[in-house]
């Protein structure tokens, strides 16, 4: 089968985990069908407006620049700017026309589509105007918020109440009406915030978990403390984008109230200027923390294997976070938010706990709990049973092929 996938962003450009998601998942179905993601890249020039071809192994990849006011993977501070990009983005019609072409080059029996924004949810009726099947996985929250995150800076909800959030979200059921045959959630909660506000009514809806590229050449322990949790001073790992919304700043907080020199808070990620800045003005002369950038490869598998615990302590509702997926198959606990769809991956005392988000003094008692009890860190370190990417790709063929015939 023949199989497009469309996603705004795709390794090495990313975001979040969902593009870590996407391409292990292209590269897992690449072994069953003949793959292409369809995709995005920086303004290079006017050629950068049309689609260029890389090869990612075995799929193919078409990268294109939206014609917009910037990329996605940029953050203008200025206000008109974001406000000119969001307006366009939200039916971009140059995105319309270049996927449609590639499309017809490429002639798929199905197009899967991930996230939208950056991409535009215009591409759908290039999809649906060729009468191809097209599935759509729920990673964020484009369709109900501007921001995507059912979260507004400075810390506020989105409940779709404001005069802006009730248009926006009118907009969007109007574009996403019927278009997807299939509407996929990884997460009970997303699932149910969307059909809650009215989206995807003509089309069918499923749960389904996403799976994870287990770490190359390591196994996974099916009993007994794994090995990598060692007695010594707690090593806390933050792995993803630092952004307000993450809660890294309240990270920070709560671990300089923990005692003793040995910790070590490790924060792999980056983020805004601005973000940035304050991030590492709270961290203050604390030497135990560091700050080490975007990693991947080889680099990011040593950061999970040096942490004792992987910290996730978002304010905002994340539907199904791949850090906590990743975390879990690599035999790590995790501390989280209560919050989103993180409640259906972490069982309390079970591989993990969990305490409310934007709490400061809870997530600091969470982590001095692990720092003085290491047969807990040792119980709550084995190995979670985790989908693999292999057994989400298999189940996903079934669901394509119902769809294509």
């Amino acid at each position: 089968m023949r199989v497009c996938l469309l996603a705004s962003l795709y390794p090495p450009d990313t975001l979040g985990g969902a593009e870590v998601y996407v391409r292990a998942l292209a590269r897992q179905l690449a072994e069953q069908h003949d793959v292409s993601v369809i995709t995005t890249q920086t303004y290079r020039g006017r050629a950068s407006l049309r689609p260029r071809l890389e090869q990612d192994g075995p799929v193919r990849v078409y990268r294109f620049f939206p014609l917009n006011f910037y990329h996605l993977s940029l953050r203008p501070a200025a206000w008109f700017a974001k406000a000119g990009w969001r307006a366009i983005d939200l039916y971009n019609w140059h995105s319309r026309l270049v996927v449609g072409r590639l499309l017809d080059r490429l002639q798929p029996d199905l197009v899967h589509s991930h996230n939208l924004r950056g991409l535009s949810i215009s591409v759908w009726d290039a999809v649906r105007g060729r009468g191809l099947p097209l599935v759509h996985t729920l990673h964020d929250f484009n369709l109900l918020c501007r921001t995507s995150l059912l979260w507004h800076p400075p810390g506020q909800p989105c409940d779709g109440r404001s005069g802006v959030c009730r248009t926006y979200r009118t907009v969007m059921r109007g574009l996403a009406d019927s278009k997807p045959a299939l509407v996929l959630s990884p997460s009970n909660f997303a699932l149910e915030q969307h059909l809650r506000a009215g989206l995807f009514a003509g089309s069918q809806t499923a749960h389904l978990p996403l799976g994870v590229a287990p770490p190359a050449g390591a196994a996974q322990p099916s009993h007994g403390p794994p090995p990598s949790v060692q007695p010594g001073p707690l090593q806390v790992l933050y792995f993803g984008v630092v952004g307000e919304h993450k809660g890294v700043r309240q990270l920070i907080q709560a671990f300089r109230l923990l005692p003793g020199a040995g910790a070590r808070l490790e924060i792999a990620g980056n983020g805004t200027p601005r973000e940035m800045a304050i991030c590492r003005a709270l961290a203050g002369p604390d030497p135990r923390i560091a700050f080490l950038g975007f990693l991947d490869g080889d680099q990011k598998e040593q950061a999970f294997q040096r942490a004792s615990v992987v910290a996730v302590p978002t304010l905002s509702p994340d539907n199904y976070p791949v850090t906590i997926l990743e975390s879990l198959v690599r035999a790590k606990p995790v501390v989280a938010s209560r919050v989103g769809g993180i409640p259906e991956l972490i069982q309390p005392e079970v591989n993990g706990l969990l305490v409310e988000p934007g709490d400061v003094p809870a997530l600091a008692a969470a982590l001095d709990r692990l720092a003085r009890d290491g047969a807990l860190l040792a119980r709550l370190g084995i190995a979670s049973p985790v989908q693999s990417i292999m057994q989400h790709a298999l189940a996903l063929s079934d669901r394509y092929a119902a769809l294509a015939a």
